[in-house]
């Protein structure tokens, strides 16, 4: 089994707007069989859009489901910028 590795806001911020629902599941704590699995079963916490045999979430859809505006993630991702700068170049 994989590990499940922690999703970004910076990558969400940047992520087109249509992301794929293995992405999505990252933010739900979710692996790959898993969000398989909550497929099939239509149980994806967030509504799924079929592009041909991709299975896609839209980034407004996958910000409701976790409860944060476009403006909160832009801050979200702003701070976690400013960490990741605070752990490269200590002071």
């Amino acid at each position: 089994m994989r590990p499940i590795t922690n999703p970004s806001y910076c990558e969400l911020r940047d992520a087109s707007p249509l992301v794929s629902a293995i992405f999505a599941g990252r933010f739900h704590n979710v692996g790959r069989d898993r969000v398989a699995a909550m497929l099939e079963s239509g149980d994806f916490p967030v509504p799924v859009v079929r592009t041909g045999a991709a299975r896609m979430v839209t980034k407004t859809a996958l910000l409701q489901s976790l409860a944060i505006s476009p403006a909160d993630l832009l801050v979200l991702a702003d701070m976690e910028e400013q960490a990741e700068a605070r752990r490269r170049c200590p002071t």
